[in-house]
């Protein structure tokens, strides 16, 4: 669970305080379900080009990251293939 690895992260570096996050791409995704999950901890976000909610998107996102060598290459190139296309987020997620 990455909201519960970030929650464990700015407890050891920073403490139980809020704190501002900033997120980007599918960091996004991630900032706000931390402040979903922990509004408390959260004083304030910044989201930059995120993605946030599209059906499958999370997973398809884990997924690519968790891939290693030639196989995330061929991916992330296929992605970047399809939206220079200007295909939508859906289109590609299922190619």
């Amino acid at each position: 669970d990455m909201v519960l690895d970030l929650a464990g992260v700015l407890d050891f570096a920073f403490g139980p305080g809020p704190v501002c996050l900033v997120g980007n791409s599918f960091g996004a995704l991630v900032a706000v379900e931390f402040a979903r999950r922990f509004p408390k901890r959260t004083a304030g976000l910044v989201l930059i080009d995120g993605h946030l909610g599209n059906a499958g998107f999370a997973e398809g996102m884990v997924r690519t990251l968790s891939m290693r060598g030639a196989g995330a290459e061929r991916a992330i190139a296929e992605s970047f293939r399809l939206l220079a296309q200007g295909r939508p987020a859906s289109e590609r997620r299922r190619s």
